[in-house]
């Protein structure tokens, strides 16, 4: 019996690498909620982080969301 291999878009990959850097949860984490393995997810990073991902902007918006979602669980 083969193994079925998924091929996910650079699309797909840029968005893991996206949550990986600003979600604030672990790559394992992240890795397991976007079924991908820990390493292929790591390997990602790096090639994503190190190319067209503008992450300046994405960790801007995930600290003000992380900000907000304090403020909503206070409520």
């Amino acid at each position: 019996m083969g193994t079925v291999r998924t091929v996910r878009t650079d699309e797909f990959r840029q968005d893991a690498v996206r949550i990986a850097l600003t979600s604030g949860l672990s790559r394992r984490q992240v890795a397991e909620d976007l079924g991908v393995g820990l390493l292929r997810l790591s390997r990602w990073v790096v090639t994503y982080h190190e190319s067209e991902v503008d992450l300046d902007t994405d960790r801007s918006l995930a600290l003000e969301n992380n900000r907000h979602l304090r403020e909503y669980r206070i409520l």
